[in-house]
């Protein structure tokens, strides 16, 4: 009888398998949101990764935002693609580049 799975057969897949989960990265990155036409700090927006509002949180009194997440990448952890909404203002979606501090401009909805 022919076997299919030997060791020699396996341990390819095994070891690309390992590989694959033991590949993930922290996410660590932050901003400052200003508005588009004052240049001046918006406090309470709430930034959030894309595709998934619980896991976020609102800008300070200084417009700062912090996020942390794990990704999975075999090489360069990669960007973390956040949405930030506040009443009054366009919602927007950018990719804000992983461990850097990223300055965001929001423009005001017109009335």
């Amino acid at each position: 009888m022919n076997r299919i799975f030997t060791m020699k057969n396996i341990l390819p897949f095994l070891t690309i398998a390992l590989l694959m989960a033991s590949c993930t990265c922290d996410q660590q990155i932050s901003g400052i949101v200003l508005d588009k036409d004052t240049n001046k700090v918006i406090r309470e927006v709430y930034v959030h990764k894309q595709g998934n509002t619980n896991q976020g949180d609102f800008t300070n009194e200084k417009g700062q935002f912090k996020l942390e997440g794990l990704a999975t990448k075999i090489f360069n952890c990669p960007s973390m693609d956040v949405t930030l909404n506040k009443k009054g203002y366009k919602s927007i979606t950018v990719s804000v580049p992983n461990a850097e501090t990223k300055t965001i401009y929001l423009e005001k909805t017109k009335r």
